[in-house]
């Protein structure tokens, strides 16, 4: 496993962790389901688990374990989006337009993210771009708070702007990060033509709504 693979993982591990520290199994759970790299990240916890179990008082894991044997076993953790409601909205997926992919090869992209649920963090993507008929995809090089957020279920929106046609769309959706297969191939082929760097990880966009942002009545709307 090489170097960017490790870091895609332990990012997930500690982001896996971060949401068990706050109460939030649901958003663990839904990370290393979706996890491309679930052994790595499996062996993460499991490190992080000893260490804890170390540092805890003297006495406190046995009596932990103790209590643990004679438990029945705990319930399943719900999916964060359920079965049903996913298939729902895959067959609803909005489709990219030839305006919208024109705008999106043509206009920088601004993407939106949300920090512990409630801060919201806003920056550029010059390598935004279309993935398929209902994606996006782009390069992940920087490994900061957008990608942590992603990690901790933060939906994502993406913003084009055409401000000399005075319109544009906002996209909507859920973020999947891949550092291996087609999507991390694709990242690769994409810096390499342009001379960037190497990517940590490509993040593909699944996309759940489309919204104009042409001025008017209509400004806001699902497309």
């Amino acid at each position: 496993m090489g170097r960017e693979s490790l870091d895609a993982s332990w990012f997930e591990t500690v982001a896996i962790a971060q949401a068990i520290a706050s109460g939030d199994k649901v958003s663990a759970a839904h990370i290393l389901r979706t996890s491309q790299c679930r052994l790595p990240v499996s062996e993460g916890l499991l490190h992080l688990l000893s260490v804890l179990m170390r540092a805890a008082p003297a006495g406190a894991t046995s009596r932990l374990l103790d209590t643990a044997r004679v438990c029945a076993p705990p319930p399943p953790i719900p999916n964060l989006i359920p079965v049903q409601a996913f298939q729902e909205v895959a067959y609803t997926m909005p489709t990219l337009t030839d305006e919208m992919k024109r705008m999106l090869g043509s206009q920088l992209a601004v993407l939106a993210t949300v920090t512990d649920g409630t801060t919201p963090n806003i920056g550029p993507k010059r390598s935004l771009r279309v993935h398929d008929e209902r994606s996006l995809i782009f390069n992940e090089n920087t490994g900061g708070q957008t990608l942590a957020n992603i990690l901790a279920g933060s939906k994502v929106s993406v913003a084009v702007i055409d401000r000399d046609a005075l319109d544009g769309y906002r996209f909507v959706g859920s973020a999947h990060i891949h550092d291996s297969g087609p999507a991390f191939d694709n990242a690769v082929a994409f810096a390499e033509e342009r001379g960037m760097k190497h990517p940590r990880c490509a993040v593909v966009i699944a996309i759940e709504g489309i919204y104009t942002l042409k001025p008017g009545v209509t400004a806001g709307k699902p497309v």
